[in-house]
């Protein structure tokens, strides 16, 4: 792979300031390819803003930068699907009345209003991205041992939201309100030394630290379906385990054969925590046609995840009329 190297602003003994804002939605953009004529026309609204500051907290000696990046997206997903109609469940009940679960489910509305008439409909399942971006650095020239000595800290954090339906993509529901929410989180600070004590010389250490941490989870993980449906997906002894069952919580995924499914993808719900830990140091010497360098690295990583796919289940039904309306 490529290496890249990031290099962050330093301040000057001049306050500076710059801000960005760049905007798209549907009117301003063109369909996509998968988005024919035939369909409405996909609803999409992106915000791209930024903001940075830099100066001299004391002139020719400490200097400061701080950014900010923020992005605001927002959009839906036309896709079609089918449905049941009020007379085709009235047809494929029996004499001795719905199931109370079925019926709890038909109660809540999970693919919306259905149509007079069961057949195609369009569902818009609406998706979004949230992120927010900051970065902090100070510079302090030390002169200790020599006129170029800088020491630099760096803090950078990131927080952001998405909502995508990836059910379309992993034979979950593409009805609105099962999408995938994925929070994310990014820290990293580091903290660095350098000093030039002659000009063919170089000494340069550092220390860092970053975390990061995201989770692929249901929208609709506050849905007990137990509580709310009589549906137990979950083992009686599940809540009292060491591991979040709160997590594993949402509809599963109920599939019935020539109708779209509803429930969260199969594949939520997981997530890692990665920690890393660094301290390096090395020198670089010019001598002649010739430059030599070398130092030494101590790294550490921590990596901790959990995958409960599928953990939720999955009912799947052959046809309407497998769908045992009639059990209690």
């Amino acid at each position: 792979g490529a290496t890249v190297n990031i290099v962050t602003k330093s301040g000057t003994n001049d306050f500076h300031g710059s801000t960005s804002e760049s905007f798209r939605n549907d009117s301003l953009t063109a369909r996509n390819y998968f988005n024919t004529v035939d369909q409405p026309k996909n609803s999409f609204t992106n915000n791209q803003f930024s903001g940075l500051v830099d100066g001299p907290v004391f002139r020719d000696k400490t200097f400061f930068t701080l950014a900010y990046e923020g992005q605001r997206e927002n959009g839906g997903l036309p896709q079609q699907g089918k449905v049941f109609s009020p007379a085709d469940i009235i047809a494929n009940t029996p004499a001795s009345g719905i199931n109370p679960v079925i019926q709890k489910l038909l109660d809540s509305k999970p693919w919306g209003t259905l149509p007079q008439t069961g057949g195609n409909v369009t569902f818009t399942t609406p998706f979004s991205n949230k992120s927010d971006n900051v970065i902090a650095k100070v510079d302090q020239h030390l002169k200790l041992l020599s006129a170029g000595d800088l020491l630099t800290a760096r803090y950078f954090y990131a927080h952001g939201m998405q909502s995508f339906p990836l059910g379309m993509l992993y034979t979950g529901s593409s009805a609105p309100g099962f999408n995938t929410l994925t929070p994310t989180h990014v820290n990293i600070v580091s903290l660095s030394y350098t000093s030039i004590p002659k000009p063919n010389l170089i000494f340069e250490i550092r220390g860092g630290y970053n975390r990061f941490l995201q989770q692929f989870l249901p929208q609709d993980i506050g849905l007990d379906p137990k509580a709310t449906f009589g549906l137990n997906t979950l083992p009686d002894s599940y809540s009292s385990s060491s591991r979040d069952s709160s997590r594993d919580l949402g509809l599963p995924t109920i599939a019935i054969s020539g109708y779209s499914p509803i429930g969260a993808t199969g594949s939520d719900s997981r997530g890692r925590i990665d920690t890393n830990y660094q301290l390096f140091g090395n020198v670089s010497l010019i001598k002649g046609r010739h430059s030599y360098k070398a130092g030494v690295e101590w790294r550490r990583t921590f990596i901790n995840s959990f995958i409960d796919s599928g953990h939720r289940g999955k009912l799947v039904f052959r046809d309407r009329k497998s769908t045992r309306l009639n059990s209690s």
